[in-house]
């Protein structure tokens, strides 16, 4: 605003930083996260033990490739 030779409300960057908080408010939750379909949802911690035994479960059923290099990051 100050580059357009606009003055600076103070009440309009009160208003700007109540929506901003506000929606930081509400985006922290894991329920809006997982609402968002950011992830595969929410797991009840006392599935925990069946969801990891499911997963490695399958995980042993899938073949093995040939050994290679793996993942180079820098």
């Amino acid at each position: 605003m100050r580059r357009n030779g606009e003055e600076i409300d103070q009440a309009e960057i009160d208003r700007i930083w109540e929506q901003t908080f506000k929606a930081y408010q509400e985006q922290l939750s894991a329920y809006y996260s997982t609402s968002q379909l950011w992830d595969d949802g929410i797991l009840d911690p006392v599935d925990t033990r069946n969801a990891l035994g499911i997963a490695i479960s399958v995980s042993l059923n899938a073949p093995l490739a040939d050994p290679g290099y793996g993942v180079f990051r820098f």
